[in-house]
């Protein structure tokens, strides 16, 4: 098995940075991707926009798994409480 450490320069895709470290050519092992997004609150339906952009980013960069922060689809809104409530499934 072939191994490398390369680091690709940081480049701007859309509203997201990339920084692409590859470590194999072998496309059998496992790429991650790790996605920073900055999640708008209350906004789901803008976060699911960002989170499947950056979904399409990586396939086409050949990951096979991406990992997001949590609250990533509905941000963190702990400040209100009477907010997060109405999200609640508890009443």
């Amino acid at each position: 098995m072939k191994t490398l450490h390369h680091i690709h320069p940081i480049e701007q895709i859309d509203e997201f940075l990339v920084v692409e470290r590859l470590f194999s050519e072998d496309t059998k092992l496992l790429s991650v991707g790790l996605a920073n997004i900055h999640a708008e609150v209350p906004n789901i339906a803008a976060n699911k926009e960002k989170i499947l952009r950056a979904c399409q980013i990586f396939k086409e960069r050949g990951a096979n798994l991406v990992i997001f922060p949590e609250f990533g689809l509905s941000g963190y809104f702990w400040e209100a409480v009477s907010f997060v409530q109405t999200y609640s499934i508890f009443e």
